[in-house]
């Protein structure tokens, strides 16, 4: 299935999600409604006027106006946060480079000796127990041993690459983030990588002859240096000599998003403009439908409240995916980096949030207020009688 065929089915769960969660807390509160002022004298809550028609409409203008207003809270949370290259690049700021290129070193080598593993195990039913041990144990202090070189060679090199790859991550992404917004027509991205692999085979080199594994101590230096080649060839062969992000060259996989982000980029600001306009008609549509201020106050409202708990559900839901740094498949540095970055994300809804919530609460107290002084006076009582 395609990148495009999972945005569209994700965006119709989220309409259908919020749809049901709606329905749901409007019954609720409706239903604790009517409990609370069963029985009692105090004021109740205005009722909406009856009609079927008017109901429906009602009923459609409340899920139309939900709707937009969750839509709208996340486009403000998008324009505010990942839709701005300053605060991605803020965000690459905290990401651990050199624990992120060790993570790639150690995940190559646990890929080695699984494929060691599956070397050894077919020959294994004709061989011992003890053979079986020794071989084992013989490939795994082997990959060992090539692995503390390789990262003795990645802690060297990226004490001096390090900050030169940090320049070159920023550059690449005011450069995808100019493809974005339009400026131009492809990323462009080309970080070399030529100097950086030359720096991990003489590091290599140097780590080795500073202390030879057992194996080499009375080794020629011809066969030294075919130990380093080997080792150099297992660790580091992966390692590109350029970066490149194009779309002449990228998969559709990667194309793909980097088309979806760009579209965005371009409909977002229109995207929250009609969200507004639809909620600006949506109110305007449930005072009209109800013809009574104080019914249309009390509606809108609760609509609004509830929107508000629709989008702290999907902020905590989204929160507690992100401490599950099991569920990503991604390198536990990046997943730290990519739990920090989901985090200031939800911090900056909050405000949008914390505004609607004091409209819905504003509505709901003037709604009652108004109940309150409208409420038909008693008439006063007439004395009559014949003195």
């Amino acid at each position: 299935m395609s990148f495009n065929y999972l945005f569209i089915l994700s965006i119709l769960l989220f309409l259908a999600v919020t749809v049901i969660v709606f329905r749901v807390l409007n019954h609720f509160f409706k239903w604790l409604g009517e409990k609370l002022s069963s029985g009692k004298s105090a004021v109740k809550a205005p009722e909406t006027p009856g009609g079927r028609t008017r109901q429906a409409i009602l009923s459609v203008l409340n899920h139309i106006l939900v709707i937009c207003l969750v839509l709208f809270t996340m486009a403000i949370s998008l324009e505010g946060t990942i839709f701005k290259a300053d605060f991605v690049v803020d965000e690459i700021q905290r990401l651990d480079v050199n624990a992120t290129v060790t993570g790639m070193l150690n995940q190559q080598s646990t890929n080695q000796l699984l494929d060691t593993l599956k070397e050894l195990f077919p020959s294994s039913v004709s061989a011992s127990a003890e053979e079986l041990s020794n071989q084992v144990s013989n490939k795994v202090n082997k990959l060992t041993t090539d692995q503390v070189y390789g990262a003795a060679s990645v802690q060297a090199t990226m004490a001096v690459f390090e900050p030169s790859l940090r320049e070159e991550l920023v550059g690449a992404i005011y450069s995808v983030y100019d493809y974005f917004d339009g400026k131009t027509a492809d990323p462009n991205v080309d970080i070399p990588l030529g100097s950086l692999r030359d720096s991990l085979r003489a590091n290599l080199e140097k780590a080795v002859l500073s202390s030879p594994p057992a194996e080499l101590t009375n080794a020629s230096p011809e066969q030294i240096q075919a130990y380093i080649d080997t080792v150099y060839q297992k660790q580091f062969a992966h390692v590109p000599s350029e970066a490149v992000l194009s779309l002449k060259t990228a998969s559709p996989y990667v194309a793909s998003p980097l088309k979806l982000m760009r579209l965005a980029f371009t409909y977002l600001p229109s995207f929250r403009m009609v969200m507004l306009a639809l909620i600006a008609i949506s109110m305007a549509g449930i005072i009209l439908a109800s013809k009574n201020l104080k019914t249309a106050l009390w509606t809108l409202g609760f609509t609004v409240v509830i929107s508000i708990i629709v989008d702290y559900m999907y902020s905590t839901l989204a929160k507690l995916a992100s401490t599950h740094t099991d569920a990503y498949m991604f390198l536990p540095s990046i997943n730290v980096w990519l739990i920090n970055l989901l985090s200031d994300v939800l911090e900056f809804i909050k405000e949008p949030i914390m505004v609607l919530l004091g409209i819905g609460l504003a509505m709901l107290f003037l709604a009652l207020v108004l109940v309150i002084f409208d409420r038909p006076k008693k008439p006063a009582k007439v004395i009559s009688g014949s003195e």
